[in-house]
């Protein structure tokens, strides 16, 4: 397993323009990992996209989206977590690989697809989890 190399936690309110820190530390991050530009922005408009989802979700008042980006040796992960209401409690997990077609990028776990390498998303004990996972290419040492 891939040893963690840097961690930032956010916790916002329901108001969609924090999206704004939201990105700016995908773009640190990402920057830092050594992504190239278009994979940085396919990393930042999927988190986007999720956390817009996310906060459309985030219903009760008080209701918090909790934001994880992971820097790791091979990857970085985005974790998107909130509380759930009871009635999307019982939704099914999903794990989706990134063999299934990618679709235009959009809310939905399989638009994602398009954007990053696999998107893991279930709901547990009244938590839902969607982990965004971008893998880190080794770049070819110039001559």
């Amino acid at each position: 397993m891939a040893r963690e190399i840097g961690r930032i936690e956010l916790k916002l309110d329901r108001d969609a323009r924090l999206t704004a820190g939201v990105t700016a530390a995908v773009i640190h991050v990402a920057e830092s990992a050594g992504l190239g530009a278009d994979a940085q922005a396919d990393l930042v408009v999927a988190a986007e996209d999720a956390c817009c989802e996310a906060f459309r979700l985030l219903t009760a008042a008080g209701a918090r989206l909790g934001v994880t980006i992971e820097k790791f040796t091979d990857r970085i992960e985005v974790i998107l977590e909130y509380r759930v209401l009871t009635a999307q409690v019982g939704r099914e997990t999903s794990g989706l690989p990134r063999t299934e077609p990618a679709q235009p990028a959009g809310s939905s776990g399989r638009g994602l697809l398009g954007r990053v390498d696999h998107v893991l998303s279930n709901t547990q004990g009244g938590t839902s989890r969607t982990t965004l996972v971008k893998y880190i290419r080794a770049r070819r040492k110039q001559k």
